[in-house]
């Protein structure tokens, strides 16, 4: 396997990972040298032959993915999704509340790092960890 993305093409996104936040960390896909698949931290790509002449693109999303993309350029990992879970379900708690929650306790208020995360990117991780 080698690395697919040129370095100058390499994204840099926001990271939770539990209630600690990152900057600037890439992410990065690799290429298989014998089939070509790509992959990625939270899914595959390969190319599928359909019929002949004709390919399918096709993205394989992982239940072992470590990380879960939420948003164009934030990520978390499965103990932050899994807490948003929890306390969904534990709490009766909706999304907007959930995300008053964590940002008023991690997230806007973090001297060093400060990220207000979105309903939307609480919905996408409550979702992504439940299916």
């Amino acid at each position: 396997m080698h690395q697919i993305t040129k370095t100058w093409d390499i994204p840099k996104v926001k990271l939770v990972k539990g209630s600690d936040i990152y900057q600037n960390v890439p992410v990065l896909t690799g290429q298989c040298f014998k089939c070509k698949t790509l992959y990625s931290a939270d899914h595959e790509s390969l190319c599928e032959t359909v019929s002949e002449g004709e390919t399918r693109d096709q993205r394989i999303y992982l239940n072992s993915a470590k990380y879960l993309k939420v948003g164009q350029s934030v990520w978390v990992d499965r103990v932050f999704s899994n807490a948003v879970v929890n306390g969904m379900y534990s709490f009766h708690a909706s999304a907007s509340a959930y995300t008053e929650y964590w940002n008023n306790s991690f997230g806007v208020f973090a001297e060093d790092k400060p990220l207000e995360l979105t309903r939307h990117q609480i919905w996408q991780a409550f979702v992504q960890e439940s299916t």
